[in-house]
């Protein structure tokens, strides 16, 4: 018999154990406390980024106006409007006038940096190494710098639009909840370097999308009527705020590749289904 299967032990606490394995063999939390500051240095560059190649490409700036709310909304869950705006401002204030070419240069090394932070976590809580040349990893990164938040603000359009007649038949705010398992599903199933199943991948972005909303729910009250940072840290207090909602999402994030991985290597492990590296 498969010893992961077996008996006295369900499929889901199998499951359960071997995620926590995961987890604990990753250093999930310190990697993800890593990825929290990573994030925070390089989250203004990345939309400043996104924001000039919208300019670039001209009579967009519309369609980044709607699809900007939404990335800081989750990026800064729990923070003031004041945070918001100011981020907002800062986003406004990064352009190539400003900061020049050299530091434009800049500002995309850092998003490509913070791009290889996140992929090289993700391939260690697989347990595998980042086996792509330079030149495809580079290239990845500047398709997804590009490309990524234009094919996101089309799909953010699409999935609050009320002009298709089967939006109605669904609560509000399911096209964006839809939307998010999309986003994990691709990432569990292209950013780790080997094989992974469809299925593993949209079951860990569904459980990672419900803990994300869940975790968004809980933090935003946990901010407005248990703790209020502004009382403690003044005008300072958006950073710790900001930061440890970071840590939160990274945790949620790198659990959900903890989980697909063990779905595969247990489960999969039945129908000799191992990891192969492409």
């Amino acid at each position: 018999m498969n010893k992961y299967f077996k008996p006295g032990k369900t499929i889901l606490q199998k499951v359960i154990y071997d995620t926590f394995i995961q987890i604990r063999d990753a250093q999930l939390f310190m990697v993800a406390s890593s990825l929290a500051y990573t994030t925070l240095l390089s989250l203004i560059p990345l939309l400043a980024v996104s924001f000039a190649i919208f300019q670039a490409f001209g009579g967009m700036n519309k369609i980044y106006a709607m699809i900007e709310p939404f990335i800081l909304s989750n990026l800064a869950e729990g923070a003031s409007d004041e945070v918001i705006h100011k981020l907002h401002e800062f986003i406004g204030n990064t352009h190539a006038g400003v900061v020049g070419v050299g530091g434009l240069v800049g500002l995309i090394f850092t998003c490509m940096s913070m791009l290889s932070s996140i992929e090289k976590a993700i391939n260690h809580v697989w347990k595998v190494k980042v086996t792509r040349s330079y030149f495809q990893r580079i290239s990845s990164y500047w398709l997804f710098i590009t490309l990524g938040p234009i094919a996101l603000s089309v799909a953010v359009g699409i999935a609050t639009s009320e002009d298709f007649p089967i939006t109605k038949l669904f609560p509000s705010g399911t096209g964006l909840y839809a939307l998010v398992v999309l986003c994990f599903c691709l990432i569990y199933k292209w950013v780790p370097q080997t094989t992974v199943k469809w299925s593993y991948a949209w079951i860990a972005a569904a459980v990672t999308s419900f803990l994300w909303n869940l975790a968004k729910l809980g933090y935003t009250l946990y901010t407005k009527n248990v703790v209020s940072y502004h009382k403690i840290y003044g005008s300072l207090g958006a950073v710790p705020v900001l930061m440890l909602w970071i840590y939160v999402e990274w945790v949620i994030v790198l659990t959900g590749a903890a989980l697909c991985a063990a779905l595969q290597k247990g489960i999969g492990k039945r129908f000799d289904e191992t990891p192969r590296l492409r």
